[in-house]
């Protein structure tokens, strides 16, 4: 059995066999980290509004306070409705003029082969989601995209469009909402998270090893005991 024999002879050289398994590790980490850490970068625009009711009596700006009761309560719905509605999002793809919509579809116009073959603008709005702070009826618009410039834009967007929408529903209840924070190109991409990504390949990269040495001892207590079992033949 020379075959049987030469893998116990690598068994055997136990810094041998650490390294090979060593180099499997790595190949195993380094191939995880390849495939998450060189995706596409994904970019993420946040823009804040506070949900604001003017009181009927008064035009002057500074009675436009935040109140936080039921009726208020049912406003925010309303609002968070409306932002996450299709409407609204057929009308941020609609605002778009066409510099605009060049900034949203530049991400993928590297990855066709014409402009025929580009996806239509508002195929390329992004994930929106949408979260509220329901005691400070403040709203936050995060959209994430894979240009930093097109997801604060299409943030903007959304708030400019439903500003507008917003005064069309409730104009006899004189609700609407300011802008605290507008959405600005991010600096840096939330997605991939290159450390975390790296964390993860240096663990997987350690368990590899691991239950690769712990194979490799097993296997060589095996081999072992099929080599040094020897069926005695009798002769006559």
């Amino acid at each position: 059995m020379p075959r049987l024999a030469g893998l116990v002879g690598v068994l055997d050289d136990r810094r041998k066999s650490f390294w090979l398994a060593a180099i499997l590790s790595a190949l195993v980490a380094g191939g995880y980290y390849c495939r998450n850490a060189l995706t596409t970068p994904l970019y993420q625009g946040t823009a804040s509004v506070q949900l604001l009711r003017r009181l009927a009596q008064s035009v002057d700006s500074r009675a436009d306070i935040p109140e936080n009761d039921i009726r208020s309560a049912e406003d925010l719905n309303s609002l968070l409705r409306l932002f996450s509605g299709n409407r609204l999002r057929a009308d941020v793809a609609a605002s778009l003029a066409p510099s605009e919509q060049k900034i949203v579809r530049r991400s993928t116009a590297t990855r066709h082969v014409s402009d025929e073959m580009l996806p239509a603008a508002g195929e390329q709005l992004g994930a929106l989601r949408v979260i509220s702070l329901r005691r400070s009826l403040v709203v936050t618009l995060s959209v994430v995209h894979e240009d930093a410039e097109a997801a604060a834009l299409i943030a903007n967007r959304y708030v400019e469009q439903g500003r507008t929408a917003l005064r069309e529903i409730t104009k006899p209840r004189r609700i609407f909402f300011r802008v605290i924070d507008p959405a600005t190109p991010a600096r840096y991409p939330i997605a991939p998270d290159l450390r975390r990504i790296l964390l993860m390949s240096i663990g997987l990269g350690l368990v590899t090893l691991i239950c690769l040495v712990a194979t490799a001892a097993v296997l060589r207590k095996f081999m072992h005991m099929r080599v040094s079992f020897r069926p005695q033949v009798r002769t006559s």
